[in-house]
């Protein structure tokens, strides 16, 4: 793993041993829905303007819901909806890539960020 980010819910330093990771799964779920409704709505070929309505995750640039990582014990803020599990195991880029598998076989995956989480963690190049 490359350096540990700090709590993405109180600031403070986390270890792996102390740290969680989760994401909102409603609202994941409802962003992948709203793009399957903007996507049959506007069909191929849109244009540059056509695209300022496509719909995003709340304050993420990148458009995705975040995966939160912190402290087990820092509340998730995700309402109870929300798909945990503990650091201990995403220590390794094998731990990451068996996560990645898994998590594909969710329906709300691709409303996710998880490839930016993946590579804050841990060290994965572009080929």
């Amino acid at each position: 793993m490359r350096e540990l980010p700090v709590c993405g819910i109180c600031g403070g330093q986390v270890t792996v041993r102390d740290a969680g990771i989760w994401v909102n799964v409603g609202k994941a779920e409802a962003l992948v829905q709203a793009r399957r409704e903007w996507d049959q709505a506007h069909g191929p070929g849109v244009s540059a303007a056509e695209l300022a309505d496509y719909p995003y995750a709340d304050g993420n640039p990148l458009g995705e819901v975040p995966w939160v990582w912190g402290h087990l014990s820092c509340p998730a803020g995700d309402g109870g909806d929300g798909y945990h599990f503990e650091a201990t195991r995403f220590e390794t880029s094998a731990d990451a890539l068996a996560w990645t598998f898994h998590l594909m076989e969710k329906s709300w995956f691709p409303g996710t960020d998880w490839e930016t989480l993946v590579r804050r963690l841990h060290d994965v190049s572009d080929p």
